[in-house]
């Protein structure tokens, strides 16, 4: 919407498509469609008003009415229904995903974790940790004594 007005004014000429006595209740019993006189003047007149923009609380550029997710910060690209835009599909707005080319995991902020360790790939210095191990913050498993052999194969672990 913008903010405008409009004023018309209409003058029509037609025929009545019929040779009957609607408008001047004489039948002339008329050899042709088109009788000329039942002909008539049509006027119409009026005003068209567009005042103001619909509101839009957030700015994101869909109104309030029509906005899904009516909250969205300053500045982030949006969909039609006024929601983040979510590239990968993986349930995390562009705006919070630092993979948002690659379908991942909400807790990992959108990257993905293919061995489910809880270490996003790309910072998984072991991205081949089996199911169920215990992992460092670089998604290696732990070696509590050190000695290079993980604790889940280390027969003295201590």
């Amino acid at each position: 919407m913008g903010e405008s007005a409009i004023l018309y004014v209409q003058a029509t000429q037609a025929y009545l498509q019929a040779n009957d006595g609607r408008l001047d209740g004489v039948d002339n019993n008329a050899t042709t469609f088109w009788d000329k006189k039942d002909r008539y003047l049509q006027f119409t007149a009026g005003v068209r008003a567009n005042l103001g923009k619909a509101k839009d609380a957030d700015g994101d550029g869909v109104s309030d009415k029509k906005d899904k997710c009516p909250d969205t910060p300053t500045g982030v690209k949006v969909d039609v229904n006024g929601c983040p835009v979510d590239t990968d599909g993986d349930g995390v707005a562009d705006y919070l995903d630092k993979c948002p080319d690659v379908k991942g995991l909400a807790a990992l902020q959108g990257c993905p974790d293919a061995d489910n360790d809880g270490v996003a790939d790309a910072d998984d210095r072991c991205p081949n940790t089996p199911a169920g191990v215990r992992v460092d913050a670089s998604g290696c498993p732990l070696d509590a004594d050190g000695d290079k052999v993980p604790d889940y194969l280390d027969k003295c672990p201590n």
